[in-house]
């Protein structure tokens, strides 16, 4: 089988759900640490080649991204952050919104569907900063 990786690397997918509860838990500290630990589930899953369906992987992208082993542990295995998950889950539902990647601008008042050019968001930052009459 030949992807994008090559002919003997296949990248492992499945439920996102513990992913998103772990960029709860980092949005909880800061955008910066959620940001960090993003980067780094992109790392672990296509450089790596971790699943990062699996509680150790996203374990050792919290330790990686300076929390500790426990806190990560026990927010996973402990369900914590579920409901915020949930809830983002259901409001992005009532966007119509049923791939990846999506692109939210300003509370969701713009949306860019896929990969997108650089000019479609080039366009959309031109009518906010025109709305903003900047």
């Amino acid at each position: 089988m030949l992807s994008r990786m090559g002919p003997e690397r296949t990248a492992k997918t499945g439920n996102s759900r513990l992913s998103h509860q772990l960029l709860e838990l980092a949005k909880r500290k800061s955008l910066e640490t959620q940001w960090n630990i993003a980067q780094e589930l992109f790392k672990l899953q296509f450089e790596e080649e971790r699943d990062i369906t699996d509680i150790q992987t996203l374990v050792d992208a919290g330790v990686r991204c300076g929390f500790s082993k426990d806190e990560v542990s026990e927010w996973l295995n402990g369900q914590k952050g579920v409901e915020a998950v949930n809830r983002e889950v259901e409001k992005v539902k009532k966007m119509g919104i049923d791939g990846v990647p999506r692109f939210l601008l300003q509370d969701g008042n713009y949306s860019i569907e896929g990969a997108a050019d650089t000019m479609d968001f080039f366009e959309i930052f031109i009518k906010i900063k025109e709305q903003e009459g900047v």
